[in-house]
């Protein structure tokens, strides 16, 4: 892994369009019902963000402007192990990967879509041909009409796995792409804990515990594909236990709030190339 990432370094060093990274702290998010954000997307100036597992069925909604807190109860939903969430903008949709299994032996892994106006969830279903794996990523991909997942590589190797949410998956998903990464126990800073695509479907952004890895994807190139060349990389600010990321609508910043109480709202502004 080492040679992999020393690689992609010097890549990233030469590859002349890599935009620049600013990293804004905005105010804390005072509530005391989110204390574990491990999802996150922003829609409408607000920030979508649910807990990680031990919460209920449950979404937050969150306005930057005036720092108001709202919860979203989901009925007839049950919450496992939330670990992230991605959003269709155009259809007002929102998924949330219940696919937590820091154990890797869980057989009823789903995704959970909620629309934003009418207020309606149902459960989707999914396993892979990898068999039990943790899924701590997902993105909506607003070109190829998907959703992305992306595994934690909790055994050294991160997979990828697509489906369209309009052609519920009656088999397990195929691995569409895999890379390496340490293998070590405990917290392990290389581990894949978020991703999200922007929505103009230019951007595809993956992170960790201390980097963010972006690729900028061209005309006709699928996810991945996309993901096969050498990203940009950059150090992220340091968070608590950073698990969450998500551009908004200007397709330019991410943003990000770690796990814990009475956390910062971080933005991530990507800058000209």
């Amino acid at each position: 892994m080492l040679v992999k990432k020393m690689y992609w370094l010097i890549s990233t060093i030469s590859w002349a369009t890599c935009p620049h990274l600013e990293s804004i702290q905005h105010h804390h998010l005072k509530s005391k019902q989110i204390v574990e954000t491990s999802g996150l997307v922003v829609h409408k100036k607000k920030l979508w963000l649910h807990n990680d597992s031990g919460d209920t069925a449950r979404l937050f909604s969150h306005t930057l402007s005036d720092k108001n807190t709202t919860s979203h109860p989901l009925k007839l939903v049950h919450a496992q192990d939330w670990e992230d969430i991605a959003i269709d903008r155009k259809k007002e949709t929102m998924y949330i990967a219940d696919t937590g299994d820091n154990r890797e032996r869980r057989s009823n892994t789903s995704i959970i879509s909620y629309n934003i106006k009418t207020q309606k969830s149902h459960v989707i279903p999914i396993s892979f041909e990898t068999g039990s794996i943790d899924i701590e990523a997902i993105a909506w991909d607003p070109i190829q009409k998907k959703i992305f997942l992306m595994s934690k590589g909790r055994k050294g190797t991160v997979h990828t796995f697509a489906f369209s949410p309009d052609k519920h998956p009656d088999t397990p998903l195929k691995s569409l792409h895999q890379f390496s990464i340490s293998p070590a126990n405990g917290l392990n800073p290389e581990r894949i804990t978020a991703m999200d695509i922007s929505s103009n479907g230019v951007y595809i952004a993956v992170r960790n515990y201390v980097e963010l890895f972006l690729w900028k994807r061209t005309p006709q190139s699928s996810i991945p594909q996309t993901i096969q060349a050498p990203p940009c990389i950059y150090s992220l600010p340091a968070q608590n236990q950073g698990e969450s990321l998500g551009f908004d609508e200007s397709n330019h910043s991410l943003w990000t709030v770690s796990e814990g109480k009475d956390q910062p709202i971080i933005e991530l502004r990507l800058l000209s190339e």
